[in-house]
């Protein structure tokens, strides 16, 4: 069972305004308050809920239709910001702008944004989350080529297609009338009129029928589900539910989760303690076995003698050789080393360089120089591309 929230917002946060709960496509509980500031009474009920969706009255929201709209997003961002401070005559700065394809055709809305600011704080201050934001007359049934108009009190809401109007009585009745006009009887699907339609318009319109409260909300949620709502709150953020509400009945699985987490890292951080000592006492043995073969070596470093030993034992100083080649290297980046071979007869490294200029394979060889060792090119380096490459033999003197 699908539990939805739907709220009827006033003009602003100060005026009345109008919720209902609906469960799947039935609306089975509606209430009223005086102003928006009580809905945290609704705190506990709508965070158990699904779903919960804002409506604004129509005559805040602005909707403008892009025959052809850019297909990338950016352009048609771009587009519909400046259709819009063109024809509302105001800033985009000042406008909230969500921009949709309905029917291969670009819907543009634009609402100010101090509106949706405000509301966002009432939002937050009463601890309500919504989940979509749209206006009354988006919420309507709307098929193609058809009409749905409900006369709510004093206010006229109307829906055709992807389009939409909201205005008070006298407005509305001209639009109204206009809209009769332009529609031939096939493309009226209903009139609707709630409790205290005025009466101009119920006399200029054959097919009326009169709901109440629970039924206004009805016919709502039944556009809502017809179609995916157009949400203004597209791009914006701070409004939207936050993942407690959404994933209360997780909670739980949750926690455990992260127990069993903590518990995993906690033995893996035992077994890390363990793995250290173990190396520890590992290296104790190995350092008290090396000194009784080498006394010689009681308290030095157990890498630098090894290499040592291995340098005096060939009597080629390849260790040597390879850590001043390494060091010098360092001082050179712009070098490459392709390929690197060790001549044990004659305690040479011969290694194959490469640099896209030939001074810093130069500044290669300055650099060996400097360091102790014999640098020298073997068959002169070679241009190719914009590569210098050749063989360097480095030795010790």
């Amino acid at each position: 069972m699908t539990v939805r929230y739907l709220l009827l917002l006033g003009a602003s946060p100060d005026e009345p305004i109008r919720w209902a709960k609906c469960d799947d496509d039935h609306v089975v509980e509606t209430g009223r308050f005086d102003s928006a500031h009580a809905l945290q009474a609704l705190h506990d009920r709508t965070a158990a809920s699904d779903r919960i969706i804002a409506i604004l009255p129509g005559e805040q929201v602005a909707l403008r239709m892009m025959p052809a709209p850019p297909k990338n997003t950016t352009k048609f961002n771009t587009a519909a910001r400046y259709l819009l401070e063109d024809e509302l005559a105001e800033t985009a700065e000042h406008l909230h702008i969500a921009v949709f394809l309905k029917n291969d055709q670009g819907v543009a809305l634009a609402v100010k944004r101090d509106i949706v600011d405000r509301w966002a704080a009432v939002f937050h201050d009463c601890g309500v989350n919504i989940d979509a934001m749209t206006a009354d007359y988006l919420s309507l049934p709307q098929i193609d080529e058809k009409a749905c108009i409900l006369i709510d009190g004093e206010r006229t809401i109307a829906a055709f297609g992807a389009r939409g109007f909201a205005a008070d009585s006298a407005l509305g009745e001209l639009c109204l009338s206009q809209l009769i006009d332009d529609l031939s009887p096939a493309a009226i699907d209903r009139f609707v009129f709630s409790t205290g339609a005025h009466g101009a318009a119920r006399a200029a319109v054959s097919q009326a029928v009169e709901i109440g409260p629970e039924e206004v909300f009805g016919l709502y949620l039944l556009g809502l589900m017809a179609s995916p709502s157009i949400d203004i709150l597209k791009g914006k953020g701070r409004l939207r539910r936050q993942w407690r509400q959404n994933f209360g009945a997780w909670r739980r699985p949750a926690m455990l989760a992260a127990s069993l987490f903590v518990v995993s890292f906690a033995t893996f951080i035992a077994g890390g303690v363990r793995d250290l000592q173990a190396a520890k006492l590992i290296n104790e043995e190995a350092r008290a076995l090396h000194e009784q073969y080498f006394p010689e070596a009681t308290g030095a470093d157990l890498r630098t003698h090894a290499r040592a030993i291995i340098a005096s034992n060939s009597g080629i100083g390849f260790l040597d050789l390879s850590e001043i080649f390494t060091d010098a290297l360092a001082d050179t980046p712009a070098v490459s080393v392709d390929r690197l071979r060790y001549d044990e007869a004659r305690a040479r490294l011969i290694i194959s360089v490469r640099s896209s200029d030939d001074q810093m394979i130069e500044a290669l060889r300055t650099a060996l120089t400097d360091r102790g060792a014999l640098a020298e090119d073997a068959g002169g380096y070679r241009r190719s591309g914009d590569q210098w490459s050749g063989d360097m033999i480095v030795r010790l003197p």
